[in-house]
């Protein structure tokens, strides 16, 4: 059992007398462990048995999917809260996440080494933020599900 382990109280009641406790193996809950899928998928972080007896993320963990690599804040076994995705590509995103998408604010470097930083929604560029292109031309302004009408280039003096 990982030192990390939570347990569930060791004592029930069993039957129509409720003053009737019986001892019982403890039931883990939670803890900190790591988990091999396959070959190419593997866990190591916080876990949680649910209400319907499945193991899911929780918490701080990594995770690992041949060369992607996530390592951040699960909920119900979905990335979310703060975290960064490392992609085969050489391409990463830092930032936020809700419900395993980029959403709030978060930075994303293309593997030609663009870069946004700002505002995201639903995985894509939305609200303010700054484009700067692999050949060092920044637009800033603010971005319309993923596009950018009406951006204004930072012209270097």
């Amino acid at each position: 059992m990982s030192k990390d382990a939570k347990k569930a109280p060791a004592k029930v009641s069993r039957g129509k007398d409720k003053g009737n406790l019986e001892e019982v193996e403890p039931v883990i809950t939670k803890g900190k462990s790591a988990f091999q899928y396959s070959d190419d998928i593997k866990y190591d972080g916080e876990w949680l048995i649910t209400e319907t007896n499945t193991k899911v993320k929780q918490g701080l963990g990594v995770y690992t999917e041949g060369r992607n690599v996530y390592e951040g804040n699960f909920d119900n076994d979905v990335q979310h809260g703060k975290g960064k995705m490392v992609f085969a590509s050489g391409a990463q995103y830092e930032g936020d996440f809700n419900r395993g998408k980029y959403e709030g604010y978060g930075t994303y470097l293309w593997q030609d080494k663009s870069c946004y930083v700002g505002e995201w929604k639903e995985n894509r560029m939305h609200g303010k933020g700054t484009f700067t292109s692999s050949d060092g031309k920044v637009w800033q302004g603010t971005f319309y599900n993923g596009t950018g009408e009406g951006l204004q280039r930072e012209l270097k003096t």
